[in-house]
């Protein structure tokens, strides 16, 4: 298998679920799935989320999609000590400027940083105050080429 290359967001991973997902983006995960990996705080944000879901159908699929394809198709990169050790520096760095930011957020970003990957994500302007202040490469697979 290839060098994880993109750190998928928990946004990219729950695409797939959805009654209607983009279409563009289904096309580049599949496509990237032999270069992709989630790290571990997806992993527990995806887990959380299902398990907040009221017993049923719907959490019963949930749980399949997660156990089923997500555990046993992407490499799961730990939030280790050199990612702790880059996210205390870039919180430290936007603190000075009066910026705060979702922990989940920061956790994954350098998880991104420390493995050098590219974080694709959804949500690219949660990611901008960090990519300021560190090197986290930061892409959107809804943006149509």
């Amino acid at each position: 298998m290839a060098r994880p290359y993109y750190l998928l967001d928990t946004n990219v991973i729950s695409e797939e679920t959805k009654l209607f997902p983009a279409q563009n983006v289904i096309e580049k995960i599949k496509h990237y799935i032999p270069y992709s990996a989630i790290s571990t705080i997806t992993w527990y944000e995806l887990l959380y989320g299902m398990k907040k879901l009221p017993e049923g159908r719907k959490r019963e699929f949930h749980q399949k999609y997660l156990y089923e394809h997500v555990q046993l198709t992407y490499p799961i990169i730990s939030f280790d000590d050199h990612a702790a050790f880059i996210a205390s520096d870039i919180q430290a760095w936007i603190e000075k400027k009066g910026i705060i930011i979702p922990s989940m957020d920061l956790l994954i970003a350098s998880t991104a940083v420390a493995n050098n990957m590219i974080l694709v994500t959804r949500n690219t302007s949660d990611f901008k105050a960090i990519q300021e202040v560190s090197p986290l490469m930061v892409e959107s697979w809804w943006e149509v080429d």
